[in-house]
């Protein structure tokens, strides 16, 4: 397994002089490799994340799984119905 986390705090101007206020992040889990990333589905595990992060208010838009060459939306693959 692997973890990765990311965030952007900024405090810029509006554009076009400069990109905006940005307070956002994502983080990465990965628990398989990625020969295995796409024979495996982790649904259940992605909706214990989603309600854990929406007790703190954090609405997740939708997980984006690479790997291989290649990537999978759950939210087009409707595993997230109702965002």
């Amino acid at each position: 397994m692997s973890v990765g986390h990311a965030s952007v705090w900024r405090d810029e101007p509006a554009p076009p002089a400069g990109r905006g206020t940005a307070r956002t992040g994502v983080t990465v889990i990965v628990p398989f490799t990625p020969a295995e990333l796409f024979s495996n589905r982790v649904a259940a595990g992605a909706a214990i994340l989603n309600g854990a992060g929406e007790m703190i208010g954090i609405k997740v838009l939708d997980h984006i799984i690479i790997g291989d060459g290649q990537y999978a939306s759950m939210l087009e693959k409707g595993y997230l119905k109702g965002r």
